[in-house]
């Protein structure tokens, strides 16, 4: 298979999961929810493809964040390629066949991004009640919705993956 191909796969379910996500986040927005899966985008380029390749697709996934939410432009992209720089630096330590694993990187790095998005982005520290109660509430349903989700979607994308025919152990050797 085309290397080439391999990325545009993983870019096109991580558009399609982006898209999913929004939707969810409208039918929620009733009740004040919002759902920040966005770990799930860095899985499969961080532990999975190569480092070009990878870092391609976080850049696109993070551009797609981008211009779904009300940031100022390239802020989740400059996380996703520092979040995918820090996986390429751990890749070696992470089993990927290990679930758990998996569902630990991807919780501590949603974890860290939903902190990332409050401290920096959602204004002064010292603000009321309400406002702790619904990042924690949106944290520990996010986190809950991750910790459901990733190995499901992790394992969607490799199936789609070996379906096509990608060899992603020659990927990782190239690396």
């Amino acid at each position: 298979m085309n290397p080439n191909h391999r990325l545009l796969i993983v870019i096109g379910i991580n558009l399609l999961l982006a898209a999913l996500v929004s939707q969810v986040n409208t039918a929620f927005s009733g009740w004040a929810v919002h759902f920040t899966v966005d770990a799930l985008f860095l899985l499969v380029p961080g532990l999975y493809l190569g480092m070009v390749r990878g870092l391609l697709a976080a850049a696109v996934a993070g551009l797609a964040m981008d211009a779904l939410l009300p940031l100022p432009f390239g802020a989740a992209t400059a996380f996703y390629l520092a979040a995918f720089a820090l996986i390429l630096r751990s890749r070696h330590r992470l089993r990927r066949e290990n679930w758990k694993h998996l569902v630990m990187a991807a919780l501590a790095l949603n974890f860290t991004y939903m902190t990332y998005l409050s401290f920096f982005f959602g204004g002064l520290p010292d603000r009321s009640s309400i406002y702790w109660s619904r990042l924690i509430t949106d944290l520990i349903l996010s986190e809950f919705v991750v910790f459901a989700c990733a190995c499901w979607y992790v394992d969607l994308q490799l199936t789609l993956l070996h379906q096509l025919g990608a060899n992603l152990g020659a990927e990782l050797r190239d690396f």
